[in-house]
């Protein structure tokens, strides 16, 4: 069991629940970016994106990055379905089925994860240089990025990281993603 300190308990019982789709739907205009996380065993969250991808496509998203995608991937966009080489996480039936489906609709598939064995610090920084570069390739497009766990945290002093991708991506171009934790308050089994 997890203990709700005194703030919290005060806090949440200010809060009201609400549609978490339409949320996210009616903020996507004002953002070239939207980053969703997720816990690498837990399918839920995988299906959670993937029930925003059509509309977040209708809303002008064309391309979408995965951190699990393995970059040495050159052709699933033109396959359209990801092999068991794509990546390790891209293995599981519901993160293939997101890939696919992302594919399906429309989208630019691409992964962006560190290619280099550096440290915590030097992988976020290079996850956020990967981003980049495909936000300075296409300098217009709006994109939905798809991690795992802190990497969409945008705060600093954030341990050895000092920012997570996120952050770094915020001080590498300017622009201010709106970040999804799905993490955080996902459901426990108690």
């Amino acid at each position: 069991n997890v203990l709700i300190s005194q703030e919290d308990s005060i806090l949440f019982s200010t809060l009201k629940p609400l549609d978490a789709n339409k949320y996210i739907l009616s903020k996507a205009d004002s953002f070239q970016v939207i980053m969703l996380n997720e816990a690498h065993h837990n399918n839920f969250h995988r299906q959670f994106t993937l029930n925003l991808l059509k509309d977040l496509y209708r809303k002008g998203f064309r391309h979408i990055g995965f951190e699990a995608l393995n970059q040495m991937d050159t052709l699933i966009n033109e396959r359209k379905y990801p092999t068991q080489s794509s990546g390790f996480y891209t293995k599981t039936p519901t993160f293939g089925n997101l890939i696919r489906t992302a594919l399906e609709i429309g989208f630019t598939v691409f992964g962006y994860e560190c290619s280099t064995k550096n440290n915590s610090k030097q992988r976020e920084i290079e996850q956020a240089e990967n981003i980049k570069k495909i936000l300075d390739q296409n300098p217009n497009e709006k994109i939905i990025i798809h991690a795992g766990f802190d990497h969409i945290r945008e705060d600093e002093n954030f341990g050895s990281w000092e920012k997570a991708m996120a952050g770094r991506l915020k001080e590498f171009t300017g622009i201010d993603p709106l970040t999804i934790d799905q993490v955080q308050m996902a459901e426990r089994s108690s």
